[in-house]
């Protein structure tokens, strides 16, 4: 990925996680900029816009300098935890904008304690093959974090970070009902986002349609209709079917299969004498392996023999 694509990757992500203003309130931003200029500076991190991106925006248009503070974090995550938190101090958010904020703080805080966890291990266990931390041994200590800042238990912070989830996965399928949901603007149960997730593009299109009608709620029993909803399978013409041609014989295909297979036997029979306790196996598995043995025995000395006098 380019520099300029990391850049774009990265401003789209952090521009996810603040709430759009109403028109109301863009109008009083930009009327409030046009008499008495861009007070606030923008804070920029890495090339992105990280407070400030209506401001930024409106400069550009009304042609009105603006003042710049620089923000230095150590990566991506700990500039989402930083929007998080700023934006959760807002006093009009939607109650769902609210849970996916506090579920994306959750899982920017799991990355940055596993990257700081890591850090901790000598170079010397890599060595040793000694197992890193992963992030589920990181998960609860992370949540108890988060819920204590906002008066939540780590269940429900956990909960959260699965509707953060699930509702960038529906992002990524279909933007406009995503929107709906952090809006307030449609009305869907935590759980059932999950199972809206899943739903093909399709799916969801159809769905989009429907709400934008009177139906301002989805239930579990409209994700369930589209579930069982077979979408049509385009007609393709049927070609005549190709005939493949055999591949060449090989007279060596089947000895050079057996003498890929023999070693595995030998070291099987080796391993059996180096490590079972003979003088205990039962009478009857020894005659067993006795038996087996003979025919082996027999089949080898015979295709032996057919080998050296072909």
């Amino acid at each position: 990925m380019t520099t300029s694509q990391t850049v774009y990757t990265q401003n789209a992500i952090l521009q996810s996680l603040k709430q759009p203003l109403t028109e109301q309130e863009y109008r009083a931003l930009e009327e409030d900029i046009s008499v008495h200029g861009c007070r606030t500076p923008l804070l920029i991190w890495d090339n992105c816009i990280i407070d400030g991106s209506k401001r930024y925006e409106l400069c550009r248009l009304l042609g009105i300098p603006f003042p710049v503070t620089c923000r230095n974090f150590t990566g991506l995550p700990d500039a989402v935890s930083f929007v998080c938190q700023t934006q959760l101090k807002r006093e009009d958010l939607t109650p769902e904008m609210r849970k996916y904020l506090i579920g994306q703080q959750y899982h920017a805080d799991l990355d940055i304690r596993v990257r700081e966890c890591l850090k901790l291990f000598p170079a010397a266990y890599g060595q040793k093959q000694v197992s890193l931390p992963a992030k589920p041994q990181k998960k609860y200590e992370t949540a108890h974090a988060v819920g204590a800042q906002y008066c939540l238990a780590a269940g429900t912070v956990l909960k959260y970070g699965r509707f953060a989830k699930n509702i960038d996965l529906l992002r990524g399928k279909n933007g406009e009902l995503a929107a709906c949901i952090l809006s307030s603007a449609l009305a869907i149960s935590l759980e059932n986002v999950g199972e809206l997730a899943k739903l093909p593009v399709c799916a969801l299109n159809r769905l989009k349609e429907k709400t934008d009608g009177n139906c301002r709620h989805i239930r579990y029993d409209d994700i369930r209709q589209e579930q069982h909803c077979k979408t049509p399978v385009p007609f393709r013409p049927k070609f005549a079917p190709q005939i493949h041609n055999l591949p060449a014989y090989d007279p060596d295909a089947g000895v050079s299969s057996l003498a890929l297979t023999i070693p595995s036997w030998v070291s099987s029979i080796a391993h059996v004498e180096d490590h079972a306790a003979l003088e205990h196996i039962s009478p009857a598995a020894k005659q067993k392996a006795k038996t087996q043995l003979c025919a082996l025995r027999q089949a080898a000395d015979r295709l032996y023999r057919m080998l050296d006098h072909a």
